[in-house]
């Protein structure tokens, strides 16, 4: 176990880090037009440092579980990114390691247990909003209540959950937390430093 949380406190130094490297870099794809190839494209690079951002393939969220991926962008097998999701009420773009996109593909394939064999990251640097703290399956938040805005941040997933052992699992005012702690698809959601985030593009 020891192991486990010294490989995670390493990968939450070296995401945040890369953020610092990144805080200076304008935002990509100024002038595209919204709902364009080129918007969606600027849009899911500005969920992660450059340095990731510039060699990672590029695809759209599919209209339903089981629709064809669209590729928007070919590139490295390493990083994913995709643009906001249709179904959120704010701009949500993420990239991911190859691990993460296991869960992801595993969230939206009928209840599937994540697919994570590793330590999997993703960026979300414009931040992000979710139906529920607790169910990750949830699409909609109950009636009445509203979306729950997430800053922007790295999302750490680990295939033993021993690793989130000694995190709060409910929000806390600064510092790490996990989401979704008594599912299956529970993640570290380490908030982004102060001044760190990536500007998002027009």
């Amino acid at each position: 176990m020891n192991t486990v949380r010294a490989m995670t406190a390493c990968a939450l130094c070296g995401a945040l880090a890369a953020c610092a490297k990144e805080r200076e870099i304008p935002p990509p794809g100024q002038g595209a037009s919204p709902g364009t190839t080129n918007w969606k494209i600027a849009r899911a690079l500005s969920a992660a440092p450059d340095g990731i951002a510039a060699s990672a393939s590029i695809q759209e969220w599919p209209d339903n579980d089981t629709a064809q991926v669209a590729i928007l962008r070919s590139g490295s097998e390493a990083w994913t990114c995709f643009p906001d999701k249709p179904v959120t009420p704010r701009g949500d773009p993420i990239c991911v390691d190859d691990q993460f996109m296991g869960w992801i593909v595993a969230l939206r394939s009928d209840w599937q247990a994540p697919r994570v064999t590793g330590m999997g990251i993703a960026y979300m640097l414009q931040g992000s909003a979710v139906a529920s703290e607790t169910d990750p399956f949830k699409a909609q938040p109950d009636s009445g209540q509203a979306w729950i805005d997430l800053p922007p941040a790295i999302l750490i997933a680990m295939p033993n959950r021993s690793a989130y052992a000694g995190l709060p699992t409910a929000r806390p005012a600064a510092g790490p937390w996990v989401l979704w702690a008594r599912s299956p698809y529970a993640v570290i959601v380490v908030p982004a430093a102060a001044g760190t985030e990536r500007a998002p593009p027009p």
